[in-house]
């Protein structure tokens, strides 16, 4: 079992150095039996993955920058936090597919300064956040546009149309 008694921390803070460490790709696959702490904080990560379930584990991901967050298959049950998450360039992506993210909180994160978005099949209605500036209507509009267009152009991908419902809370 991937138990984690004492916790597993990842931290980049260095006092004699100003930036974080660059990781080129980083993944947590999660199994029904993860628990324990996992903190990850102080890094600027390439590509960072997460997936599987996480029923027991406290996972607390802070001072991360990204050039691309894929959150894949995903069922969170337990703890799981973003604490500043931030795009690492201006061409940063967020990839949110077949998820539920019950108690997923995100705080003091800029989610709306990412360039892409993939939204699909995933489950938000639990989620909590303080101080983080979500992306818009609009910028998921756009994105589903261009999917669209790129869909249209590409008969190996079929022909299906991706559509947002947009609805006030």
């Amino acid at each position: 079992p991937n138990v984690f008694g004492n916790g597993l921390t990842i931290s980049g803070k260095n006092i004699f150095d100003e930036d974080n460490p660059f990781v080129k790709k980083m993944e947590l696959t999660l199994s029904n039996n993860s628990e324990g702490l996992i903190k990850i904080s102080d890094v600027d990560i390439g590509k960072f993955q997460i997936s599987g379930e996480n029923y027991k584990g406290n996972i607390i991901l802070k001072d991360i920058v990204c050039e691309d967050v894929n959150i894949r298959s995903l069922a969170n049950y337990s703890n799981l936090q973003f604490v500043n998450l931030q795009p690492l360039s201006e061409a940063s992506k967020l990839s949110i597919v077949d998820s539920h993210l019950e108690k997923v909180t995100f705080v003091n994160s800029q989610l709306h300064n990412f360039k892409t978005y993939n939204i699909m099949h995933s489950n938000f209605s639990l989620i909590k956040s303080a101080n983080t500036k979500w992306f818009t209507y609009e910028q998921l509009h756009e994105n589903i546009e261009h999917l669209n267009k790129m869909l249209a152009g590409n008969p190996t991908k079929g022909t299906r149309e991706v559509v947002v419902e947009h609805k006030e809370i």
